[in-house]
């Protein structure tokens, strides 16, 4: 893959703008969020036994058990994965969901670089669900929580002569006695900082303008189309959209690498297809120990589940590889 070209952040100014525009926005809360879209968890499915809906099989991966079949509404969601602004959310990702059928029947058939519209489809369903993850929403956790634990020392040093001038200011021209005085400028900030991370705010504003960032990335990125060889399939998890990076000779990959380090983006998109992003366009069969290597990969992923059809074979597959991540955790 070549080198990724990342749009730059929002800038502070634009950030605080929108979160204002969503806290003071009037939306009814949707509590059961997917997480994976229901047109992408469909692929994996099969139908009822009573003709009424498709099912799936969740496999815990904490439990380490497999669960009786569930509908598509049941599965791939994670209940308030986001709490504020959930409808505007929703329909955001309602602009690429209702063309991902199209999208997949397309790939599936081997004509989907004919379409330009779709691509651009395959694209951004990559790009949402690389952002509207729980792996994704953990690191930006993460990343708030580094932030603020050293923001107060940051500022003191970058802006100490600012403070200074704001401390005597305040303090009828008292002279601050050293860093504590200064943080308590600093400390107020923070403290807003907080508060609009416990609120939601924060991690709602920062879903939207990332899920921006990254659907720019992927726009001229060339799209790659790998099926599965004939009697074997993929199955999907929760964390289904991964970055991998691969080693100098290819034989081994790392996944959740960050974009920029990344040599290619890849989910599942039905139980025979997989897509991906690459230097060309490809529209070609996995051999058999790739689809092994992406199965094992989406298992490694998953934060919660595991998804697949009823009467799959890939339910071995799956007990073989937790029940060896037990023992070598041992």
């Amino acid at each position: 893959m070549g080198r990724w070209k990342i749009p730059e952040r929002e800038p502070i100014s634009t950030s605080n703008a929108r979160m204002e525009e969503l806290y003071s926005s009037m939306e009814s809360h949707i509590t059961n969020q997917h997480v994976v879209s229901r047109a992408v968890l469909k692929e994996f499915a099969a139908p009822a036994p009573d003709g009424r809906g498709w099912k799936l099989i969740p496999y815990d991966v904490k439990l380490l058990k497999h669960k009786r079949p569930l509908g598509l509404k049941g599965c791939g969601k994670i209940l308030d994965f986001l709490v504020i602004a959930t409808t505007s959310a929703e329909q955001m990702w309602a602009e690429v969901e209702r063309d991902i059928p199209a999208m997949i029947a397309a790939a599936r058939a081997g004509t989907l670089h004919q379409n330009s519209k779709l691509l651009s489809v395959a694209r951004d369903c990559l790009a949402l669900h690389l952002v509207r993850s729980p792996r994704y929403m953990a690191a930006h956790a993460e990343a708030v929580r580094k932030t603020l634990d050293g923001f107060r020392d940051f500022a003191i040093d970058k802006w100490r002569e600012r403070l200074t001038k704001a401390y005597i200011a305040k303090h009828s021209g008292l002279l601050p006695a050293g860093r504590e005085s200064l943080g308590t400028l600093v400390d107020p900030v923070i403290d807003n900082w907080q508060q609009l991370d416990s609120s939601g705010l924060m991690a709602r504003a920062d879903i939207e303008f990332m899920f921006r960032r990254v659907r720019d990335t992927f726009a001229p990125v060339d799209v790659q189309i790998w099926h599965a060889p004939a009697g074997e399939e993929f199955l999907i998890s929760d964390s289904p959209c991964l970055t991998l990076r691969y080693n100098d000779d290819g034989t081994e990959v790392e996944p959740h690498v960050a974009i920029g380090d990344s040599h290619t983006v890849a989910m599942p998109i039905a139980k025979d297809c997989y897509l991906a992003l690459g230097d060309t366009s490809k529209d070609d069969v996995f051999v058999s120990s790739n689809v092994r290597l992406f199965n094992q990969l989406q298992m490694r992923s998953a934060f919660g589940h595991l998804y697949y059809r009823p009467g799959s074979n890939i339910t071995r597959s799956v007990d073989a590889f937790f029940s060896n991540s037990v023992r070598s955790a041992r």
